[in-house]
Parts: structure tokens; sequence; C-alpha cells
């Protein structure tokens, strides 16, 4: 594992921006589970509703011609036997039949009957009222077409659902003289075919439960890394440069973290390599400005040249510019040193109770001379007793000079800022407003990142509010940014109670 570096950063993330985007996270694994777990689901059951269907058929086919094939059998033994009483005459047969019947084993299995020629009921194995004629239509094949019939439906006077097979009885000249018909109630088939069924259904839940178990496993096998890849991505994207993910894979998962331990290797050498330049730029510009800007206080005060003669307005303007321009490249310094500061987490903090009023009050007077020589009308209001912060002094000093400073670059069109100090239950705000062209909606999210100016023309580094944001978090506080484009902008900076 590669040393994990920490820093503060302008893109530093809050507890609830992280559990959201951890919450974001979760969610995007639970979509993949549910579309694998869906999608797997769905064609497994395809799979085993057409495989249910052709086994229902298949058995339901195998079913009831084994009990057909079963009726024809017996139908034609029995025929077959009673042909040979039918070589003696009607007296023989029907004395034949009668006995069968009467000693017929199978009478729980099937019932037999036997019929004369003309389809009347004789004889039954469930003692059947005799005269009866049967309106089935197996019946009529047996004695119209001299044949075996078949018939499957449902009995006109139980209302069973039944299959009967009819034999003839032949005398020898080819005459039919009586019929011997079969008959099987299909509740036993039924139920041995819903025993099938169950046994199928059975099976199919087995698969199916299978099949959800094992991609659950599998599911959990390829997302548990991802979390973990996510997590750590998440962290890279919060500025922890260099953190690493365990190398416990060795498959394209494996190949990805791998990858992306490279990256967060690269980012840290290239974040450190920025940040040292920054900061040995930054101290190397620190001192000529702070020469700049001191011999342009000096000479300004100094009434004459070494000739006695007053500077004239020209050149007063000009060491005026030089030193308005060094002090603004002068803070743009200090913001460049703090960011780099923030950026390796060494940012010091001198924290102490104070009243943030009369601090306010100086920048604003601070800023009132060179406002007003823009055109700029600066108004300051606040409340009575203002309670206690706790703060850095020189740190909050900045924070204020940078929101001025964006007040007057942005809003001089509007020709008026107001300061306000109120307080409420919670918090010490402190309000700068301006009046100007204010910010695009599409750039007001932006407006606090770092480097970020948008389509302003205005000079800067874009670091500014970067800093100043960071600076109010540090102070348990927060940097709130309103704007309606084309009337002005409203930047709030809360400051809790001490």
């Amino acid at each position: 594992m590669g040393r994990i570096k920490i820093p503060i950063s302008n893109d530093s993330v809050t507890v609830d921006e992280s559990v959201s985007r951890r919450s974001s996270g979760a969610r995007s694994r639970s979509k993949i589970r549910f579309k694998w777990m869906t999608n797997s689901i769905i064609v497994t059951l395809a799979v085993l509703l057409v495989s249910i269907s052709i086994y229902t058929v298949a058995v339901s086919n195998y079913l009831f011609s084994s009990m057909r094939s079963d009726l024809i059998t017996r139908v034609n033994s029995v025929a077959s036997f009673f042909n040979k009483y039918a070589n003696s005459g009607y007296e023989d047969l029907y004395s034949g039949a009668k006995r069968y019947i009467e000693g017929y084993k199978d009478k729980n299995v099937v019932e037999l009957q036997f019929l004369d020629s003309s389809g009347r009921l004789m004889f039954s194995t469930s003692n059947l009222a005799s005269g009866m004629v049967p309106s089935t239509d197996d019946l009529k094949v047996a004695l119209s077409e001299n044949t075996v019939g078949i018939w499957t439906g449902k009995n006109p006077s139980s209302g069973e659902y039944i299959t009967t097979v009819s034999a003839p009885v032949v005398f020898p000249g080819g005459e039919v003289a009586a019929v011997v018909r079969c008959v099987s109630s299909m509740k036993l088939v039924t139920i041995e075919f819903m025993k099938y069924i169950a046994v199928a259904l059975a099976a199919a839940v087995f698969v199916l439960s299978f099949v959800i178990l094992s991609n659950g496993f599998f599911i959990r096998s390829i997302l548990s890394p991802l979390a973990q890849i996510n997590d750590t991505a998440m962290m890279i994207s919060q500025g922890r440069y260099g953190v690493h993910i365990d190398a416990l894979y060795e498959d394209e998962i494996g190949e990805l973290c791998e990858t992306i331990n490279n990256m967060s290797d690269a980012i840290s050498k290239a974040e450190k390599t920025k940040n040292d330049f920054i900061s040995s730029v930054s101290h190397e510009l620190r001192t000529p400005l702070t020469a700049i800007a001191g011999w342009s206080e000096t000479l300004l005060d100094m009434n004459k040249d070494n000739n006695g003669t007053i500077y004239s307005k020209d050149v007063r303007k000009g060491l005026e510019i030089i030193k308005d321009e060094s002090t603004r490249l002068t803070r743009m310094v200090e913001d460049l040193l703090d960011f780099s500061r923030m950026e390796s987490g060494s940012l010091n903090m001198q924290m102490e109770r104070l009243d943030i009023s009369p601090d306010i009050e100086d920048v604003v007077f601070m800023y009132m001379d060179s406002l007003q020589k823009e055109g700029i009308r600066m108004e300051f209001d606040e409340d009575e007793d203002i309670p206690f912060i706790v703060g850095d002094k020189a740190k909050l000093k900045q924070v204020f000079f940078n929101v001025l400073d964006n007040a007057r670059k942005h809003g001089r069109d509007g020709r008026r800022i107001r300061v306000e100090i109120r307080t409420d239950d919670k918090w010490v705000n402190v309000i700068v407003q301006d009046f100007g062209t204010g910010i695009p909606t599409a750039e007001l999210p932006l407006v606090k990142e770092r480097f970020y100016k948008g389509s302003s023309k205005s000079r800067g580094s874009g670091i500014g509010l970067a800093v100043a944001d960071e600076i109010m978090k540090l102070h348990g506080g927060r940097l709130d940014i309103e704007s309606v484009y084309g009337s002005g902008t409203t930047v709030t900076m809360r400051f809790p109670h001490a």
C-alpha cells in the first residue's frame, strides 16, 4: 500500500456529500444486482417454462396413450375370448359373457361391459341396469364398421371424464354378434399426471433457487471488488491521491485495480510537483512584491522629489497604480500560498475567540476609498451585540478581502455594494451584496471550484473564492452564494457562535 496523502483542498467533500455519494454508489450496485438477477431469472423462467411445457405434453401423451393401449389390449383380449362362444350360438355366448364378467378380476381398474348387437347393455362389472344404450362414438364404430372404436369425453350420465374402447364379437359369417366395451375413468390418470407435474414444478423451483443463489454468489464476487474500487476512486476524486487498492484479484478486476493504483500514484506525483511549483513561485514573488508595494507607498508619502518639485499628476497616478497592482498581486500570492498549503495539508490556523465586527469594519473602510475612486458606493450596516466567534483573524480578513474584491470586480456595473452583519440563534452572518450583472444560472454551482472563471472577463486567478470557501469550512462555517442573472449577487459568510 502506498502512502496515503489527505490534503485539505477546495474539493474536500462534506459528510453529507460523502454519504450521498456512497448512497449513489450503493444504488448503482443495486441496479446492477437488480438487472443481473432480473435477466437471469427471466431467461431461466423462459427455459423452465419451455421445458415444463414439453415435459407436460410428453407425459400427457405417454400416460393417456398408455391408458388407451391398455384398454385396447384388454378389450381385444376379451373380444377374442368371446369369439369362441360366438361359434356356438347366442345362448353360449351370453351365458359365457355373464360368467366372465361376474368373475372379472380387474373390475376395480376398468369397467367391463357386454352389449348385444343393437348396442343395448346386457352385463357390466358395475352392475349397471341392462337395456340402456350408450351414445358414445366408440360403440357406433364397433357396430357399424366392425372394428375397435375409441372415445374420450364427459360421461353423459355422471359428468365424469372417461375413455371408452369398444370391440365387436363376430360370428363365423362376419356378422356382429355383440360388443365388448371397456370404460376407464380419467381421474386416476389425471392424478398420476398431476404427480408428474408436481415433480416437474418442484424440480423447476429447485433449479430456479439454485440459479438465484449461484447468481447471488457470483454477483457478490463481482460487486464486492467493484465496491472497493468505487470507494477508492471516490477517495481519489476527493483529493486523497496516492491511496491504493489491495491487489487481491488475478483477473480483469485485478488489472483494473492495478491501473487505478498507477493512476493514483501518477496523480499524487503530479499534484506534488504542482504544489511545490506554486509554493516555490509564490515565495519567490513575495519578496519583490513586498519591496514594490513598500517603495510605492514611500514615494507617495514624499511631497517633493530630490529637485524640490512636486510630483506631477501623472507620476502620482502611476505610483498609485503600482501600489494598487502590487497589493492585488500580493493578495493573489497569499491565496496561492494558502492553496498550496491546503493541498499539502499544512495550512495552520491560529484560532481565538474574537469579535468579528471591528475586523469587518476595517476591511470595509480600507476598501471604501478605492471603491469611491471607481464610482462605487459602499453601504455598511450591522446588528447590535454581535456574538463572538472562534477564528483566525488574519485568515478571516483574507476571506473578507476576497469576497469584497469579487463584488468590486463583478458588480461594478451596479455602482453599489452593501455589507451587513446579521445574527440569529445559530450563526453570525456577514452578507456582501452587489448589484451588478450577476452569475449565469449554469455557472453558479461552479464558482467555488478551483481556477474556475466561467464567462467572466475580470482579471484573477480563479482561486479566491475556492480558498475563501475552504477557510470557512475550517471555521465550521459556510460560504453561500446566491445570484440572479442581471440583478446581482449575494455572498453570505456564516460563522457559528463561539
